[in-house]
């Protein structure tokens, strides 16, 4: 049955010691809720990088039918357990010690993802998602503690095209995809207190050894409305606005107006959005297509225009230093204001 996964206030000690049988270079830790949609997928294109062993799966007591079924599947190759309690607390590293230190003990680079991101390594204008990608992590410099991550979100309706911002300035030119990517650690080197996810939340001095950001995390933001639906009101769940069995139309149509929580705020704000636009059955397709890389199937990138490329390149050279010489994030704050942070 689904509930003979273990559970994490229960079984903490059996779960740790699965996560210790199963040494690797790499281990990824995956925090998911309700997401049939990416679940497999995210697990086959993690499995062909570190292999099925190295995936850990925390499940935020899922009561969706399709997830569970996958979770119990998924088990027979990874390591799978649930939590309860406030999502993000799985990545506060004084409430679940322990299992930050059976990662640390059982591999030598670990990182944590959510179920629309997709892990990739960038190199001579190329993506590289298969073993390579741990053979590049096993060959930094042994002083590096962190190496941050680009998000790139992906463009309407397309799986292989990511856009590019614009810089904020020149003065600055890491941009937020910079800021919010989450970081590849070094087992046992990296310890912030508290919640820390992305690079802006970790201290600069795990980015000081200025390692430029050749991961990146293609996050599928906008691909399938009705997972961007689900993930919304998931969050909205996660702060006891609503349910798991909420009507989208039903969230749409909530007062914001005494509202003053920005994630909330948010994710209803798009849900209005999305409902408007599969009323209209407009084309996600249509219009321009911003300024974007494309990755093939063989992890070719080819950039919308050469200012493009240059932008992109002059971002991967420089976010690396501007993460190490940035002043450190405020607590419960961001150093980018609220507004452009995502919520994981």
């Amino acid at each position: 049955m689904f509930w003979s996964l273990p559970v994490w206030h229960k079984c903490a000690r059996r779960i740790c010691a699965a996560v210790r049988r199963a040494p690797g270079p790499v281990k990824i830790l995956l925090k998911v809720r309700n997401d049939p949609i990416f679940l497999a997928a995210w697990h086959r294109h993690h499995a062909a990088i570190v292999g099925a062993q190295n995936l850990i799966i925390a499940d935020n007591m899922s009561d969706d039918p399709q997830t569970k079924t996958l979770l119990r599947t998924l088990a027979k190759e990874s390591t799978v357990f649930r939590f309860a309690g406030f999502h993000n607390r799985l990545s506060d590293r004084t409430v679940f010690a322990d299992l930050w230190h059976a990662l640390d003990e059982s591999c030598k680079w670990h990182m944590a993802l959510d179920a629309d991101e997709r892990l990739g390594w960038i190199e001579d204008d190329h993506c590289i998602t298969d073993a390579r990608l741990v053979d590049r992590l096993l060959a930094t410099p042994p002083h590096t503690a962190a190496i941050p991550a680009l998000l790139l979100d992906n463009i309407a309706g397309k799986a292989d095209c990511f856009a590019i911002p614009q810089r904020n300035s020149p003065k600055l030119p890491v941009l937020p995809c910079a800021l919010w990517g989450k970081p590849a650690l070094a087992a046992g080197k990296v310890w912030p207190a508290g919640m820390a996810l992305h690079n802006v939340q970790f201290h600069p001095d795990a980015f000081a050894a200025g390692h430029a950001p050749n991961l990146i995390q293609m996050h599928l933001c906008n691909l399938i409305p009705e997972q961007r639906l689900r993930a919304n009101r998931e969050k909205l769940v996660a702060r006891k606005i609503c349910t798991s069995q909420t009507p989208f139309e039903k969230i749409a149509a909530m007062d914001l107006k005494d509202e003053n929580r920005s994630v909330v705020e948010r994710c209803v704000q798009e849900t209005r959005k999305l409902l408007a636009q599969l009323k209209r059955g407009s084309d996600q397709n249509s219009g321009p297509m911003p300024d974007h890389v494309q990755i093939g199937t063989d992890g070719c990138m080819v950039f919308s225009t050469s200012e493009v490329a240059d932008r992109f390149n002059d971002m991967m050279a420089g976010a690396g230093q501007i993460l190490a010489q940035r002043s450190a994030m405020p607590e419960g704050g961001a150093w980018w204001g609220k507004s452009n942070k995502p919520d994981s």
